[in-house]
């Protein structure tokens, strides 16, 4: 069972809203594609790693895919969690190509493609830390005795894994490998640890604690809010800024009409610059002169709010991913299209 989808990474949405409101010319672009190309492969990985898994017992398990958890530290990432009765498995996916080596002697990661040799982080440490941190959060949540099992899980079909130390079978695999993989970790003499009430508190609780990650964009590329472009951009041929006149927002380069164009003004102000917006910020980021109108607008959308009047703060939608993903469901293509124009 499918408790908590997967949906495009939030880092690509930004990127997307960053690369639309700069400059066609700005020197950051380039450096936003190649961020967007590491994400997208990452993201296809955990996709065909979601495929595999489809061939798991639907009823016996809870997936949870790209959660997000509170630590004390640092919040952490799972790529994917799945809770049974028995266990739970937490799978990190790496999209890497060509020839993997595990070096556990030394700890260290080399891959090997088109006759070059790179060092990167130890994906191992990573698995490891981040196992760790979950099951410091299990504890500090009552349920400190059920079984973590932690598997690195290597999606591209055509790489190959090496190594100097056979024991790493038993956390890293191929993605077409995992069901069976973890059939062999999880047997059917495994004990049962969970009953089904205390799995669905669990579920619960695990959603209530998920978290979504908005980066500050604009402080990462040391870029200031006076050069985004400010502005409603018109649906249809992508020009800024559209004219609000007689409740409808009017593209004066194509004369597109949209009643809601200002939607997607609103949610690229909460990703690239903060998630929370008052009526004069509203006005300024789409460059809407009348106070009564942008008050009418925001109010329409039911956003959480605090204070009255024009002390009132608007914030961001707890559920703004799933918004991005509804109306940008080509945004992947969109997105190289922005950032290449």
């Amino acid at each position: 069972m499918i408790v908590k989808p997967r949906y495009l990474p939030m880092r690509l949405h930004v990127n997307s809203a960053l690369a639309q409101r700069l400059a066609k010319n700005h020197p950051i672009l380039p450096s936003l594609d190649n961020s967007s190309s590491r994400v997208e492969a990452g993201f296809q990985g955990e996709v065909e790693t979601d495929f595999q898994l489809q061939f798991l017992n639907d009823k016996e398990h809870h997936i949870f895919r790209d959660l997000r958890l509170p630590h004390s530290l640092h919040p952490f990432q799972l790529d994917c969690l799945i809770l049974s009765t028995k266990a739970i498995i937490h799978l990190e996916v790496k999209n890497f190509t060509g020839t993997l080596f595990f070096d556990e002697k030394f700890k260290q990661f080399y891959q090997t493609a088109n006759a070059v040799e790179k060092g990167f982080q130890h994906p191992l440490t990573q698995l490891r830390r981040q196992s760790a941190q979950l099951k410091e959060w299990l504890d500090s949540h009552g349920f400190p005795s059920i079984p973590v099992i932690s598997q690195l899980v290597i999606s591209n079909s055509s790489a190959v894994v090496k190594t100097n130390d056979f024991s790493i079978r038993r956390l890293v695999c191929k993605a077409d490998q995992l069901k069976t993989q973890l059939e062999t970790l999880i047997g059917k003499d495994t004990p049962e640890v969970l009953k089904e009430k205390e799995l669905r508190k669990l579920s619960r609780l695990l959603l209530k604690e998920h978290t979504i990650m908005i980066s500050d964009i604009l402080a990462h590329y040391h870029i200031s809010y006076d050069e985004l472009i400010k502005g409603v951009q018109c649906p249809s041929c992508e020009k800024y800024k559209m004219e609000r006149k007689n409740r409808t927002w009017v593209c004066p380069h194509c004369l597109f009409h949209s009643r809601d164009a200002h939607i997607r003004a609103l949610l690229d102000y909460f990703l690239l610059v903060k998630p929370e917006i008052t009526n004069r910020g509203f006005r300024e980021f789409t460059c809407l002169s009348s106070a009564r109108t942008a008050t009418e607008l925001l109010s329409r959308l039911n956003l959480p709010h605090t204070g009255e009047n024009k002390w009132r703060v608007y914030y961001a939608p707890p559920d703004v991913q799933a918004i991005l993903e509804e109306k940008w469901k080509n945004s992947r293509n969109r997105l190289r299209s922005f950032i290449r124009r």
